[in-house]
């Protein structure tokens, strides 16, 4: 009984107490007790033990009555208790919903846009950071790794069980064999008569109300778990749909990215071939003119050195002035923009690392398919259009064709001197008075032919005397002896100062 541990209570701080009343059932006020000596003489009368007191109940209600103060103490511990419980139960379930939520927190990725916009515009920031691409990684290959409800947590047990303790003790407030097993399992009151009174004592507590209350709040935990489990799961859904929508968007930031990555670097190699196609039809324009002055801008514009351009120069100045020749010099110049300019060359450092970024983010081999690693030597390295001129072939064309004019010039037999100087201006200086005024306009007539002649002939190492027909090669005889006969003499002067000029060049 309640009221007997107690009382052993008291026992056990009060020792040296002798005849204290026991409290038990069937317990109660202490009865009368008879102190009147038997009678007999003074000396006959042998002295009689006292008899112990004992507590006896009329009735339960006595009992009840008398031991209302033990009912106020009863009342109050057994709510202290309960309340404890149910703290506890209600601790154990929320404890168990804030894990969950933990842990749905812990499978949740969620979308960084940032990273998403690195991947796109600078990929290397991440591939060249362990941290970004694990946090690149995680959102491209986003899986949600929480639980999918409270149900399926691991801390869904725990807080079942709390709430099904809960639930039992609440319906064993409600009735009084309910309420016998909890003063049991609560003050370990044993046999049917304590478990009865103590029972009854309960109901007499002045909290008694307070603890019919507390009936709804330990049954109501159920309820407190559903509204747990239902907000978890709908946490667990949103996660769910959160992480999955991270996958989504970080995917979507690079679709179409290879495409455009191919169709920007087809764009830039045929902007490149298109700049290097008009410069090098302008430079195949002017070299196909034969123009002297046309190729020799452009030779020195493509920064071509001077000791280059001046033996091309000479050659082609002879060409257009002596022999009234251009020649198509366009083979001295050999590029093409289409073979010339790549993909290869046109990407960029940058371009290759991107390429080779987004393939380890993304998996597409592509990437390094339109730009293959082994060719990044080649970035930036654009053969120029200005690099096709070839300054030691336009040497060699142009001086083989002077040669070709020279040796044609001296060894053509069947020139006479009216192929240079119309016959009437011949006529005009043979008819004109003897003096110095004929000679000198003979001389200025002769002067241009005779300066081809020698040139050639020094050109060509022909050993001229101007004063031995021997030694006039073909060409030159048979144009002195198509001059009249009164400008020989002019002739030969001529030829011998035009030949001392020539050799001393």
């Amino acid at each position: 009984m309640w009221i007997e541990n107690k009382e052993d209570e008291k026992e056990i701080k009060s020792p040296t107490q002798t005849n204290a009343p026991t409290v038990g059932s069937g317990g109660g006020a202490v009865a009368g007790v008879s102190t009147t000596p038997t009678t007999g003489t003074v000396s006959t009368m042998s002295p009689v033990s006292a008899q112990q007191p004992t507590q006896k109940w009329a009735t339960a209600q006595d009992y009840l009555t008398a031991n209302q103060p033990q009912a106020s103490d009863l009342g109050k511990k057994v709510e202290t208790s309960l309340t404890g419980q149910l703290g506890t139960q209600k601790g154990t379930i929320e404890s168990a919903a804030q894990k969950t939520q933990q842990d749905i927190a812990a499978g949740t990725t969620a979308f960084n846009p940032e990273i998403a916009r690195m991947a796109v515009e600078t990929p290397t920031e991440i591939t060249s950071s362990p941290e970004r691409l694990q946090d690149f990684l995680g959102q491209w290959n986003a899986m949600y790794k929480g639980p999918a409800s409270f149900e399926t947590s691991e801390s869904y047990t725990p807080a079942v069980e709390a709430a099904t303790k809960a639930k039992e003790i609440g319906e064993n407030i409600k009735t009084p064999g309910g309420r016998t097993q909890l003063l049991q399992n609560q003050f370990g009151v044993y046999g049917a008569g304590n478990q009865a009174l103590d029972t009854s004592l309960l109901s007499t507590a002045e909290n008694y109300g307070q603890i019919q209350q507390l009936a709804p709040q330990f049954t109501g935990l159920q309820d407190y778990l559903g509204q747990k489990s239902t907000g978890l799961s709908g946490a667990a859904q949103t996660a769910q749909t959160a992480t999955q929508a991270a996958q989504d968007q970080t995917r979507a930031a690079l679709v179409g990215n290879l495409d455009k990555f191919q169709k920007d670097l087809a764009t830039r190699v045929g902007t490149t071939q298109a700049d290097a196609q008009t410069k090098t039809q302008q430079y195949l324009a002017d070299l196909a003119t034969g123009d002297v002055n046309k190729v020799a801008s452009d030779l020195r514009a493509v920064g071509i050195a001077e000791d280059q351009i001046k033996p091309i120069i000479d050659n082609l100045t002879i060409l257009n002035e002596q022999y009234k020749y251009n020649p198509n010099l366009s083979p001295g110049y050999s590029y093409n923009p289409a073979t010339a300019i790549t993909t290869e060359n046109v990407a960029t450092p940058e371009d290759y690392a991107n390429a080779q970024a987004w393939q380890q983010l993304t998996g597409e081999q592509g990437y390094t398919s339109v730009l293959n690693p082994a060719q990044a030597s080649q970035a930036g390295q654009i053969p120029k259009a200005e690099k096709g001129f070839l300054p030691d072939y336009l040497k060699q064309q142009t001086g083989t064709l002077v040669g070709q004019k020279d040796q044609y010039l001296l060894t053509n037999d069947a020139v006479k001197i009216t192929d240079f100087i119309p016959q009437k201006e011949l006529d005009l200086a043979s008819q004109m008075r003897p003096g110095p005024d004929r000679i000198e306009k003979i001389r200025n007539m002769l002067t241009p032919v005779t300066k081809n002649y020698t040139d050639a002939a020094t050109r060509q190492n022909s050993g001229i005397i101007y004063n031995d027909l021997k030694t006039f090669p073909a060409g030159l005889l048979a144009l002195y002896q198509s001059i009249p006969n009164l400008l020989k003499l002019t002739f030969i002067s001529v030829l011998k100062e035009q030949l001392a000029q020539s050799q001393s060049k």
